[in-house]
């Protein structure tokens, strides 16, 4: 099926960009693509195919297709017939005239076509006066590319000679002018294409004067593949301005000149033996089909990228160049002599090899100054050298020789590749890999073994201080502060990250990127002691403070870290009125601490890669930063002071500045001489009553702006406006201790309300969660202010602590209105409804259950592997605890109380005992929090306990929605334990986004939402408040319900952990369902009461028959033992029945004794 190409105008412009679509997907015709995967060149097929589908609606891959055939051999046949035509004529193939309209615009297949044509018929490059055949020789293999820049301008002035003997003297002197600029340029390896060069007039241009254009490179190797037309710039030099004169002035006199017919070649690192076939083809002077051009014009690629191609090194022999021109003559064209030019032609440049950033180390770098080296690498020459001699000892290095037969990658390859990228911070993985010939795969292994061989280097270059040092330091900082004692400072930085894949909610800040903390000691030369990344299993920063310090010396910190006697910091300021003393002192420590924090703004100006860290392996980021800390103590004082200077031109920040003497004027400057423009702009008649009204129109909408975030409503942005239902379910606040150790050096002291009472502490935790969750969930509180039972219903443990906990945070939650207040303090009394110990489910979990007891005696007696481990993991720190408290300390749930002893004494203030120091709350914490989670390990524990929760939440929602909740109640409140929501969140198994050990006043949310998305259905929402001082809480991802997550879907989701029957899951018997049952440790305790009345009954029976025994009987007579008759009295059921039950009673608690 041979398809035809329609010629109308509509028709023609379609099949333009039909080819044209076709040029850019070399997939499908260039050799160099072979080896593609298949689904490449499908994907290729399919965008044509879209394109064809303009015409022809019903057209497939296979029409695709043949209609490429068909035009490769309609090409083919037309090139055959035009190199015939060569050949007959002994013209060149470019003054060819094709019958084939299109013929010229499937050039780029020229290359192909032409191989094919040479297998067929035989022909070779050999012939004369055929341009186009030698052009496309291939080069012998036999011949290298040379790469020393001398010889490869050898080569491309002896190309260039024969044409521009050719020139007339004033194009001759043009060329030569233009030529000399260049070769200085390339000369010292900065040639660059977009290089601004001054007019006549001395105002700068955007780019240099084109004198190269319509440049076609292409690429030969032995499949000798073409490459799509390029316009190459070069560029002028504008160092003198009487060159930057001249040439503006031959750049405006000379006028472009495009002949798109001819082509003329440009030779670049070939051999000496091929030089003859690449030649410049004569140009004929048709001044009739020359078009001329007032301006340079630019060239854009289809893909809407700019040029941006190689640097081509050039150099002319003047004694090359003897028709006409003369060699004194190079410093620039007579302005005389330019008005009579006339220009003839325009070169067209062609390439043969691809040209990379070749031997940048080897040719380039050695070329560069100490300052310049400086610059480039934010490193001197002798540290790299240091890093160069260490890293060829490392194993990672020596792995490298004769791997696979290839020469290793040279350190300083290594070295310099890694400083580039680590001091560049708007270059790509591919850019330093071009840049240093690498792949990028290679790229990246090499920024590993560098940034592992520096780390090694950590002992060496950042060493601790020792005595001589801190005398040292403490005689330095004391001259600076008049503070005696200090060795140091301590200081901070965030450091922008994308999401990492180990925990990314830690590292989000309220901002919504990612940042990751640095931390570091600071000596008074601003280098560094030591340095604490937010990293887990990195050393904490005052623990490392207080190792250094001792009792003897301490370091300066800021407002945001605590008061220690190793740590100094200011006064608050915002608590009390200070004295004239304590401000001289929060002055002179913020002069020092500002002064050593900024060692981390030069520490981001010399390695801008910290502006913002790419990569999602937070490992690699933190080495990173480390390297980055220990390359600064590399560098000396010297160069610490070059590069200070770049902290003010990198990142330029605009001051504006408001005057008001006798005329108002605004200031704006980003550099140089654009404040004064900007003032005097601002003043110019006409301008001034427009500028007031700019500042009265902005006064107007700042104050508007105060008073909506002052009166307006604060949670508009948070969606809460759709919001229904909420349950919230907090743990209580901070308590006293319930139980001690033995050698608990604080038995004695006094706890307000008693042991396992909520402390004051507590109290105002609670209270200030209650105003935190005010504004969040006002829309659902009582109009008037008042509690209400039809609104809300507050629900709490038996333990006191959690009543308490619940009336404290209703008394911040739920405040009275002023004019409805009944009482005269602000306050107003609230049902707190509290479930027996016995019979809850949902909150303190104490309602027995024996399936549950069962497994949980199963999980005793063969725990999971995990909790084997711990045991043999930390069997000396069980042996430490044992023997520092006192008491036998050897299952996970006796570290965990002794940690909330230990947690509550220290959050009380009091000073914990020698023996806990490294221990808790460090290595406590992780068996703390699996002790917490081995209660929900099973997922039959996990729906006993977790699931009774999920029902109640999902209960009250679907009554909700089905409209038969009664009341119809908004706000549900439960006051419970850490268990409670540690049950629920591995119930949701949301714990990993969490904590695995609640705080004091944690509180989880459930939120019901109103959806458009779904209807006549809810959207769930579930947020996390970490403590009452939390302000911004997390919103939980829901596993296996995307967001947004309907309420059906939710129910879905927890159908497996969803408790419906307590007492059907539990498995109990009818027959023993009654109250003295339902409790087994009251059983137990009544079983013990039954046997001591038992044992107090037989002894007093006893004593009765000792004193009946001497106690004198009354005489009776015997009477016959036929006469006596034995009464049979009826039986009894009732009393029969009721021993059954206390001996079945007895014979369960029996049995129930061997499960404790």
């Amino acid at each position: 099926m041979a398809f035809k190409i329609e010629t109308s105008n509509q028709d023609t412009t379609f099949w333009y960009e039909f080819i044209e679509l076709y040029r850019n997907l070399p997939i499908l015709w260039s050799d160099a693509h072979e080896n593609k995967p298949k689904h490449l060149r499908d994907r290729a097929l399919n965008i044509l195919l879209r394109k064809y589908r303009e015409t022809d609606a019903a057209a497939g891959v296979r029409e695709i297709k043949q209609l490429l055939k068909d035009l490769r051999l309609a090409y083919r046949t037309e090139l055959k017939l035009a190199l015939e035509h060569t050949y007959a004529s002994g013209n060149s193939l470019s003054n060819y005239r094709s019958a084939l309209w299109y013929f010229e615009a499937l050039s780029f297949l020229e290359s192909k076509e032409l191989r094919t044509l040479k297998l067929h018929s035989g022909l070779t490059g050999d012939t004369s006066g055929i341009v186009i055949d030698t052009s496309f020789s291939t080069i012998d293999d036999s011949f290298s590319c040379i790469n020393n820049y001398d010889d490869e301008i050898v080569l491309y002035c002896k190309s260039l000679v024969p044409a521009l003997k050719r020139l007339p003297p004033q194009q001759l002197m043009y060329a030569k002018y233009h030529i000399d600029n260049v070769v200085k340029w390339g000369r010292i390896g900065i040639l660059t294409y977009d290089r601004p060069h001054i007019d006549a007039d001395g105002s700068k241009k955007s780019s240099g004067a084109v004198n190269v254009e319509n440049c076609i490179e292409v690429l030969t190797t032995q499949n000798d593949i073409s490459v799509p037309p390029k316009r190459l710039k070069v560029d002028q030099h504008n160092s003198d301005d009487a060159n930057h004169a001249t040439t503006s002035l031959a750049y405006d006199m000379c006028k472009h000149i495009s002949m798109p017919s001819e082509e003329c070649l440009v030779v670049v690192d070939v051999s000496v033996n091929d030089i003859e076939q690449f030649k410049l083809a004569s140009v004929d002077n048709e001044f009739d089909n020359l078009s001329f051009e007032t301006s340079s014009p630019t060239y854009a690629r289809p893909d809407g990228t700019s040029d941006s191609d190689r640097i081509i090194h050039l150099k002319i022999s003047h004694s090359d160049l003897e028709d006409g021109a003369d060699p004194h003559e190079t410093a620039g064209p007579h302005e005389t002599t330019l008005k009579n030019a006339e220009p003839v032609l325009e070169l067209t440049l062609r390439r043969q090899c691809t040209m990379h950033f070749s031997h940048y180390i080897r040719n380039v770098v050695p070329k560069y100054s100490d300052e310049e080296f400086l610059r480039q690498f934010r490193i001197g020459r002798k540290a790299v050298q240091m890093i160069c001699n260490h890293l060829e000892t490392t194993s990672a290095y020596k792995k490298l020789r004769g791997h696979g037969g290839y020469e290793a990658i040279s350190p300083q390859t290594h070295v310099l590749s890694f400083l580039w990228f680590l001091g560049h911070d708007k270059t790509s993985y591919r850019d330093v890999a071009t840049q240093f010939n690498l792949s990028v795969s290679c790229l990246h292994s090499v920024i590993c073994r560098v940034a592992d061989a520096i780390l090694s280097m950590k002992h060496i270059l950042m060493i601790p201080l020792s005595e001589a040092g801190k005398t040292a330091s403490d005689i330095a900082f004391s001259k600076k502060c008049n503070f005696s004692g200090v060795i140091g400072c301590v200081g901070g930085t965030q450091i922008k990250i994308d999401k990492p894949r180990e925990n990314p909610d830690r590292y989000l800040l309220t901002k919504g990127h990612y940042s990751i903390q640095l931390q570091a000691i600071i000596d008074e030369n601003l280098r560094f002691v030591d340095v604490f990344v937010e990293y887990p299993d990195e050393p904490e920063l005052l623990e490392t403070v207080k190792r250094i310090c001792g009792n003897r010396y301490c370091l300066l910190g800021n407002a945001s870290y605590p008061c220690m006697n190793q740590l100094l910091v200011p006064y608050p300021v915002d608590e009390v009125l200070l004295t004239q003393a304590q401000k001289t002192y929060n002055d002179h420590l913020q002069t020092v601490t500002s002064q050593c924090n900024q060692i981390f703004a030069h520490l981001k100006t010399r390695f801008r890669r910290l502006h913002h860290l790419k990569g999602r392996h937070l490992s690699r980021m933190v080495d990173l930063i480390k390297v980055s800390c220990i390359l600064h103590n590399l560098a000396s004082v010297e160069e610490l002071k070059q590069l200070e200077g770049d902290m003010n031109q990198l990142h330029p920040e605009p001051i504006f500045t408001y005057i008001s003497e006798t005329r108002a004027h605004v200031d704006i400057e980003h550099g140089a001489g654009i404040g004064a423009t900007m003032g005097t702009d601002c003043m110019q008649p006409g301008k001034r009553g427009l500028t007031v009204s700019v500042v009265v129109l902005g006064g107007a909408c700042l104050t508007v702006m105060l008073a909506y975030l002052a009166f307006g409503d604060s949670t508009d942005e948070s969606g809460l406006r759709t919001l229904r239902m909420v349950s919230i379910i907090f743990r209580h606040g901070d308590r006293s201790p319930t139980e001690f150790y033995p050698n608990d050096p604080h038995r004695n002291h006094h706890w307000t309300g008693g042991l396992g009472a909520l402390s004051e502490k507590g109290s105002q935790q609670m209270y200030q969660l209650g105003k935190l969750l005010r504004p969040r969930y006002y829309r659902l509180l009582p109009p008037n202010g008042l509690y209400s039972k039809e609104h809300m219903t507050i629900v709490s443990s038996y333990a006191e602590r959690c009543i308490m906990s619940a009336q404290s945070f209703i008394a911040g939650f739920l405040p009275p209105l002023e004019n409805t207040n009944p009482l005269p303090i602000p306050w107003q009394p609230a049902a707190v409804n509290v479930l027996p110990r016995d019979r809850d489910t949902i909150l303190a979990q104490k309602q027995p259950c024996p399936r549950y007891e069962q497994s949980k005696q199963r999980l005793v007696a063969y725990p999971p592997k995990d909790i084997r481990e711990l045991y043999e993991k930390n069997a000396a720190l069980f042996r430490t605890l044992s023997q520092g408290t006192g008491q036998n300390v050897s299952t996970i749930l006796d570290v965990e109380l002794l940690y909330n002893t230990l947690e509550i004494e220290k959050s009380a203030g009091l000073e914990l005992p020698d023996w806990t120091e490294g221990i808790f709350p460090q290595k406590m914490l992780p068996i703390a929090e699996r002790s917490l989670a081995l209660i929900t390990e099973l997922p039959l524990m996990k729906k006993i306990k977790g699931g009774a929760i999920v029902a109640e939440l999902l209960d009250n929602a679907i009554r909700r929605r089905s409209g038969i909740l009664i009341p119809e109640r908004n706000i549900f409140i439960y006051s419970g334990h850490d268990v409670t929501l540690v049950n629920f969140m591995r119930a949701l198994n949301i714990i990993d986004q969490t904590t695995g050990k609640p705080d004091f006043s944690a509180a989880i949310v459930f939120e019901l939402h109103h959806s458009i998305t779904f209807d006549d259905d809810f959207e769930v929402k579930i947020v996390y408040f970490f403590n009452s001082d939390d302000k911004y809480p997390k919103e939980i991802e829901i596993p296996n319900c995307e967001s947004p997550c309907s309420l059906t879907k939710f129910e879905q989701v927890m159908e497996t952990v969803r408790l419906r029957n307590y007492d059907e899951t539990c498995d109990f018997d009818p027959f023993f369902d009654f109250d003295r049952l339902r409790d087994l440790e009251r059983l137990r305790d009544e079983r013990r009461d039954r046997e001591r009345e038992r044992d107090r009954r037989r002894e007093r029976d006893l004593e009765r028959l000792l004193e009946d025994r001497e106690r004198p009987r009354p005489f009776r007579p015997l009477r016959p033992r036929s006469s006596t008759k034995r009464i049979r009295r009826p039986f009894s059921s009732v009393s029969s029945s009721f021993s059954m039950a206390v001996f079945m009673s007895d014979k369960v608690a029996n049995s129930t004794t061997l499960l404790f």
